[in-house]
């Protein structure tokens, strides 16, 4: 049993192997000639590396497969595990999102820090950061978002019943 917030340290077999799928989303995105999501301008080669590093902390945490997509799309839009939506930030002040398109009826699960340390923070379904969420209007490129802040999350345990 997981309760949040929990701390997940990523051992050098894991990390590595996280900083791998990193690294390779993003020589697939430049190779296809995908841009970075949501207009976003900054270091994709660090965003990626830390993004994946959270899947596989949270995976770690939860007990829990994670296959560390690469660059298959139709999987990644299956969930980060299973149908689990792991939503990685860089600060911990910037709340958990969820984006126009995103779907509603997942758990997404916030995780801050950076390689190897993160910080499993809480969750909510996607339709409750909707509901709940501050709405973020749409400027420079970037689609309409919601955030919630991270005192707003449920700090529970996992699993959940998803």
């Amino acid at each position: 049993m997981l309760i949040m917030p929990f701390e997940s340290k990523l051992e050098l077999p894991e990390a590595a192997y996280a900083a791998l799928v990193g690294i390779l989303r993003q020589i697939s995105c430049r190779l296809t000639g995908v841009e970075n999501a949501y207009g976003y301008d900054g270091d994709g080669w660090g965003i990626n590396v830390d993004g994946a590093g959270a899947e596989c902390a949270f995976a770690k945490a939860a007990n829990l497969y994670w296959r560390g997509f690469t660059s298959d799309w139709t999987l990644i839009r299956q969930g980060d595990i299973g149908n689990i939506e792991v939503k990685w930030r860089g600060r911990e002040n910037y709340g958990l999102p969820l984006r126009e398109g995103d779907p509603r009826d997942r758990p997404y699960v916030l995780v801050t820090g950076k390689m190897p340390t993160y910080l499993i923070v809480g969750w909510l379904w996607g339709w409750e950061i909707e509901e709940k969420g501050k709405e973020i209007e749409a400027v420079e490129g970037r689609n309409t978002f919601w955030v919630v802040d991270d005192y707003d999350l449920l700090h529970t345990t996992w699993p959940v019943d998803a």
